[in-house]
């Protein structure tokens, strides 16, 4: 499940336990992708760190940050393709012939 993936890829990555909030209105096009691909998952993720202003005349990209939220998305992706591969795995008949 991607929920699951989530979880364990905010704990590997950050040591934490991912945490969900709505910003409501600072992607309004996610709204729309989720009306036209109903039955996909999102995730959306800042890169913000502490103290780094964002949308501000100041604002910067906190590189520790940045790293951590890489290394989670790529643990989110193996996780799909490896929970993906299994799926197709089982689905699949056996080298040789078909399921009979």
């Amino acid at each position: 499940m991607a929920a699951k993936a989530v979880t364990e890829a905010s704990q590997e990555a950050f040591g934490q336990p991912v945490a969900y909030m709505g910003e409501g209105g600072t992607i309004p096009f996610m709204g729309m992708l989720g009306d036209k691909f109903p039955k996909t998952q999102f995730v959306i993720a800042g890169v913000q760190g502490p103290h780094s202003n964002a949308h501000g005349p100041n604002q910067f990209l906190h590189i520790p940050t940045g790293k951590k939220v890489t290394v989670a998305t790529a643990l989110m992706i193996a996780a799909h393709f490896e929970r993906k591969t299994k799926e197709n795995s089982d689905s699949s008949p056996p080298l040789g012939g078909e399921v009979g």
